[in-house]
């Protein structure tokens, strides 16, 4: 699949901003509408989806990329130029502490942070913005809560940057690439089994966090 294929349009996108577009009185308006709606779709492990496909699949946890594609691709859909940065990334040492002291208090395991690779839409309003919709409101026992004015950059709270890759009119492609399971080559007929155990795995983790939230 193209990069460009990734952010695709379909009549429901379209019908989608239309109805935005309809209860917003300008740019702003529409980008920050667009923003909390990819905002509240859950944040967790999943493939890469073209735009069209994350829309559809909006009710289940979505990779930070695919998230982006369908905020870029919405953006786009409105005449809002819009784009993708990447950077990589680690936990704070807050997020981290609040990981374990929520889910592994009483057990000998203990999150350990990593790095990763992290894609995010900027959007051009008079200027361009980075308006990073990742991480939904429902984790907010670990991950502050993600606001977005429209006027200034909205960097991901909770995320520590450790290197800028800039910005990219496409899907960047090391994000493609580091999306794919690394295995020995005798165990690749059984990769996307194995993918599709360690998504489960972590959204497991992230659902439970949510389910903390509730009774907060």
């Amino acid at each position: 699949m193209g990069f460009r294929d990734y952010v695709d349009s379909s009549k429901e996108l379209i019908d989608f901003v239309d109805k935005v577009k309809s209860l917003s009185l300008n740019n702003i308006d529409v980008a920050q509408y667009i923003f909390d709606f990819v905002k509240e779709i859950k944040w967790g492990a999943s493939p890469i989806y073209k735009a069209s496909q994350a829309f559809r699949k909006r009710n289940r946890p979505q990779i930070c990329v695919s998230k982006a594609i369908l905020q870029v691709a919405l953006c786009r859909i409105a005449g809002i130029p819009a784009r993708f940065h990447c950077w990589k990334i680690k936990f704070s040492q807050s997020v981290v502490n609040a990981i374990n002291e929520t889910l592994f208090r009483d057990s000998t395991r203990k999150f350990r942070n990593l790095e990763l690779y992290h894609v995010a839409a900027e959007v051009y309003l008079n200027s361009w913005l980075i308006a990073d919709a990742t991480v939904d409101k429902a984790l907010h026992p670990v991950f502050p809560i993600n606001t977005w004015d429209g006027k200034s950059n909205a960097y991901q709270k909770g995320f520590e940057i450790i290197e800028d890759y800039g910005s990219f009119v496409d899907v960047p492609e090391i994000a493609l690439k580091t999306n794919k399971l690394r295995v020995p080559f005798y165990l690749k007929p059984f990769s996307p089994l194995m993918g599709f155990l360690i998504n489960r795995q972590i959204n497991s983790l992230l659902e439970k966090l949510r389910q903390i939230s509730l009774t907060k």
